[in-house]
């Protein structure tokens, strides 16, 4: 509860935006410098559609951002 809310001033309720930002610093806050690292990593898959072993594992691992 704000300070502005406890002295009786109406205080405007947070835009989805605002909302979005938070969950998004929270998650950014849960994460791994080697998870946040690995968002920025791009990888190819094959051109039937799968994908190595090893790209696989990185994925569970939360390390990769996206494929190509």
């Amino acid at each position: 509860m704000s300070v502005l809310s406890l002295i009786g001033i109406p205080v405007p309720p947070a835009s989805p935006a605002d909302e979005i930002e938070r969950k998004i610093d929270a998650l950014l806050r849960q994460m791994t410098l080697e998870e946040k690292l690995g968002q920025l990593q791009m990888l190819d898959g094959d051109v039937d559609g799968s994908y190595r072993p090893d790209h696989l594992d990185l994925v569970r691992r939360g390390l990769v951002g996206a494929f190509l």
